[in-house]
């Protein structure tokens, strides 16, 4: 009977379609990937007001767009501060 046993247990394979341990492998790595990605995005920092100041001497050749913009946040009182992070009650 223990032959048996033992003949049994060294050959028995899990059914076709059921996830083995490389999936858990691949999900343990990607869920490790997202995690490292989270944590580096939260180290960063915000631009502050001075990143969106314009350029007054425009590049040889450049050429001026018109560029529109909807928003239904704001608008900021402070200089070189275009929108706050409120709400208004209009599209602006």
């Amino acid at each position: 009977m223990r032959n048996v046993l033992m003949t049994i247990s060294r050959s028995y394979a899990p059914p076709a379609g059921t996830p083995g341990p490389a999936l858990g492998r691949t999900l343990g790595r990607a869920l490790a990937v997202t995690l490292l990605a989270v944590l580096i995005a939260e180290c960063s920092t915000r631009p502050g007001p001075g990143s969106f100041q314009t350029s007054h001497a425009p590049e040889q050749g450049a050429t001026n767009h018109t560029i529109l913009i909807a928003t239904t946040r704001e608008r900021a009182t402070k200089p070189a501060t275009y929108f706050t992070g409120e709400r208004a009650g209009h599209t602006d």
